[in-house]
């Protein structure tokens, strides 16, 4: 790094800031005191995310070396005008204007510092972080806060950053088509039942009750008596079954049926004997 080469592991594809600040204090050792404030949205170009990873990993490691061990550094993220901002703040000993003024110069312009100084001052990772920033044109710069601390600002261009992802589309209700008609359910057509076994037979010397007699011929005036005609027997209009071969009902069986039949017969016999 401080002979100026570049990284050959770089990323084909856009990284979120989570994962990049997790990766920096990830590299740190008191990482457990680093804590990051959300939210914390946008993505870093992936030709850019080792160079980021290293860079905010150098600030986070002078932040914890250069505070009390029970305090903690937080991490901001914030959009700006420019890009995106990302803040390391600590509440440790600070730094003097004079002091603080000499870093600042050393982030700005890397070249017009001696190296040999900040090796003997021990800060040579303000060193690297430079460069790092030079490289892909970073804004870094070194402020007071409140706390008597030091807070180290840096803005990633906007060149820097990786597309946003696209927001999920919110799901509509299935439409109806206006052509879509409900229509009524079909009703299933009425089927005959199924006949039974019994079979009605008509009796050809009933007369319908509906058919009429046929009117007889007359010849004029005839004194001929005229012929007499059967009446219809109402009970013998109702249909008789007859069984089948498939009917399940039987015939009941008379047993004095046959007797009274052989004694008829019987008595006939003897009335033709002389």
């Amino acid at each position: 790094m401080l002979g100026g080469a570049n990284t050959h592991r770089q990323w084909t594809r856009p990284v979120g800031l989570t994962d990049v600040l997790r990766s920096a204090v990830a590299e740190i050792d008191q990482y457990a005191r680093v804590k990051l404030v959300p939210p914390i949205d946008g993505t870093v170009s992936g030709h850019a995310v080792v160079d980021v990873v290293h860079l905010l990993a150098e600030l986070l490691e002078n932040a914890t070396v250069f505070s009390p061990p029970q305090t903690t550094v937080h991490v901001r993220v914030e959009p700006v005008a420019a890009g995106v901002a990302i803040e390391v703040e600590d509440r440790g000993l600070g730094m003097s204007a004079a002091e603080r003024n000499q870093m600042n110069t050393v982030l700005g312009a890397p070249d017009k510092v001696a190296l040999g100084e900040l090796l003997q001052d021990g800060r040579i990772g303000l060193y690297v972080v430079s460069v790092l920033a030079k490289r892909h044109d970073i804004a870094v710069q070194l402020q007071s806060n409140v706390y008597g601390g030091t807070q180290a600002v840096m803005v990633l261009p906007t060149a820097l950053l990786g597309p946003q992802p696209a927001a999920p589309a919110p799901e509509h209700p299935a439409v109806a088509s206006p052509d879509a008609v409900p229509r009524d359910p079909v009703e299933p057509e009425a089927t005959d039942p199924p006949a039974t076994g019994v079979t009605v037979v008509e009796d050809p010397l009933v007369s319908d009750p509906e058919r009429q007699p046929a009117p007889m011929p007359s010849d004029g005036d005839d004194d001929r008596p005229r012929l007499p005609q059967r009446r219809r027997d109402h009970a013998a209009e109702q249909p008789r079954p007859v069984p089948g071969a498939g009917s399940s009902e039987d015939i009941a069986h008379d047993p004095g049926l046959m007797a009274a039949f052989q004694t008829g017969l019987r008595r006939a016999e003897e009335a033709e004997t002389p």
